[in-house]
């Protein structure tokens, strides 16, 4: 999402944003177009999570991907892949995949992410100069991998949620040794009214809650990210439904 908006003096890490000459392109021309059984993911700057980004394009464009499999159910999107807020995050809304990942402006911003309070600073001339991501498509285990350079961890996404219903319980297992095992709700998350980049952020355990050996219990109902914590460090994300 390229589109500039705003006028000579708006900074420029909001300039570049989605307005509606490619809401128009992806909609009318692309998907259209895409064959059939093809996966899909978007890459915005700023994110289209709920609790992060409330102005009219940006909800013009999460409502409109969010439809793309009722208009095109021989179509998938896997993921909507950000940056902008300097740190890594995730949540799973209505079906969707969102994924945030920190970045090289992350200096004052680390203890923001939940998972990395306490992890090095971006320091430049250091091996933490700089942090960035290789991403990878797993189709046989359905994961989106995302292998860090740089500060924090590495992730792995599992693609297809887990439903449950309030009062079940559902046990989750990790490709690798866990240390730790979270969950936290999929909106509700951050303070309001966001105060810059220094916002943080309160882990809502409303939806479910999980216990220290993965199993999820379901309270009500809701869209959760569960998040196993291994040994080595990398994070597992599986995403709960309470229906």
């Amino acid at each position: 999402t390229t589109d500039s908006t705003g006028g000579p003096d708006q900074p420029w890490g909001v300039k570049g944003t989605i307005g509606d000459t490619q809401i128009n392109w992806i909609f009318n021309k692309v998907i259209p177009q895409t064959p059939s059984g093809y996966s899909l993911i978007f890459v915005t700057h700023i994110p289209l999570i709920a609790d992060m980004s409330k102005g009219q394009p940006y909800v013009r464009l999460r409502k409109a991907i969010e439809q793309i499999p009722e208009k095109r159910n021989d179509l998938r999107v896997l993921m909507v892949l950000s940056g902008h807020m300097h740190y890594d995050y995730t949540s799973y809304e209505n079906g969707i995949l969102h994924v945030v990942s920190s970045c090289n402006a992350y200096y004052q911003d680390l203890h923001c992410s939940p998972l990395h309070a306490n992890d090095p600073k971006v320091v430049p001339n250091t091996d933490n100069e700089q942090s960035f991501d290789y991403v990878s498509l797993d189709q046989d285990l359905q994961h989106i991998r995302m292998v860090r350079f740089g500060p924090c961890a590495d992730r792995v996404f599992n693609l297809q949620p887990y439903r449950m219903k309030a009062g079940e319980t559902l046990s989750l297992k990790s490709e690798k040794k866990v240390r730790e095992w979270l969950i936290h709700d999929s909106r509700g998350n951050v303070n309001e009214p966001l105060p810059g980049y220094q916002s943080r952020w309160h882990w809502n355990q409303n939806i479910a809650k999980i216990d220290p050996q993965g199993t999820v219990h379901a309270l009500t109902p809701g869209e959760s990210v569960a998040i196993a914590i291994a040994e080595d460090g990398q994070e597992d994300y599986f995403y709960v439904v309470v229906e």
